[in-house]
């Protein structure tokens, strides 16, 4: 008999892509860093990556910048 494999993806803190099927996929991870434009300082950072089935995992970081009034 033919059994499916159940896939699970996940992205992990400091970001490392893992999926049962496909294995290690951190290498596909795609990062974009979006400033906040209704909050100075705040930036939201994304992390998406998709595994052989196209399945997407996607999480979203927030960041405040705070320095010498730069």
């Amino acid at each position: 008999s033919l059994r499916r494999r159940q896939r699970q993806m996940c992205i992990r803190a400091g970001y490392e892509a893992l999926d049962n099927y496909d294995g290690d996929l951190t290498w596909k991870v795609q990062r974009k860093c979006v400033p906040d434009e209704f909050e100075v300082g705040k930036y939201i950072f994304i992390y998406s990556v998709s595994d052989s089935s196209g399945n997407t995992a996607t999480i979203e970081r927030i960041a405040y910048l705070q320095g010498n009034g730069y």
